[in-house]
């Protein structure tokens, strides 16, 4: 992954992760600049106060598959795809 960098304002029209995540935390009041690389996200704030929850929860959400209460095949099962 290349540096990707967004600022408040920009047209994000891409359907990559990283655009994705650049929507998803424009969305947070307070967020005017992303830069991603890699496994390291910067989130630049207007002065206000971003909230760290909502900064770690919009990425989370967007980066984990299963979710609270989703039990999760291991290895041994298989799955009946005719049903």
């Amino acid at each position: 992954m290349d540096h990707e960098r967004f600022q408040v304002g920009d047209e994000i029209i891409g359907d990559t992760p990283s655009d994705e995540l650049a929507r998803r935390l424009f969305s947070l009041e307070g967020v005017v600049g992303i830069h991603l690389n890699s496994n390291m996200i910067t989130v630049k704030s207007d002065g206000s106060e971003l909230s760290t929850e909502r900064l770690i929860e919009t990425i989370s959400d967007l980066h984990i598959y299963y979710g609270d209460g989703i039990e999760v095949a291991n290895g041994d099962e298989k799955v009946d795809l005719d049903t």
